[in-house]
């Protein structure tokens, strides 16, 4: 049963109660909650709004695990809008593997092979079954090693 017909249900035993007045604007309550939603309510067609508003973390040193995950691997997670399951997060180009959270979480495994060089590291998310699909773009700083 919906909400709203419960509450509408509701209101109708009140309305009996109280009297025929309190009926007929239970009866406009229903009626209102039953409407279709106008126009402007619906979502827009076409493109999804897509970004990456945070890397997490956004730089590391080389060499050092990042989000050390229970097998031993690293891991990056990507905060935005507008994802969608078949996303897959990029590291300067190379797939990785990717794990959907929701529509404004991915996380991705980063081998420890790309952990080794210091710079700038381009990061992007991009769904590879559409083709219609917005890369959007962050940069994960790889900072040299501690010196000893």
């Amino acid at each position: 049963m919906k909400r709203f017909s419960v509450f509408a249900f509701l209101l109708v035993g009140v309305a009996a109660v109280l009297g025929n007045g309190c009926q007929r604007r239970a009866e406009r309550s229903t009626a209102a909650s039953n409407a279709p939603a106008p126009a402007s309510a619906t979502p827009t067609e076409g493109k999804r709004e897509r970004a990456i508003s945070r890397l997490h973390p956004a730089q590391a040193r080389i060499g050092e695990s990042i989000n050390r995950q229970p097998d031993g691997s690293s891991a990056i997670a990507v905060v935005g809008t507008g994802f969608v399951r078949s996303d897959k997060v990029f590291w300067g180009g190379q797939p990785l593997k990717t794990v959907f959270g929701n529509g404004t979480t991915l996380t991705a495994e980063v081998p420890r092979t790309l952990l080794s060089q210091p710079g700038d590291v381009p990061i992007s998310v991009k769904d590879p079954t559409d083709p219609q699909s917005t890369e959007i773009r962050a940069t994960f700083r790889l900072l040299p090693r501690n010196p000893e």
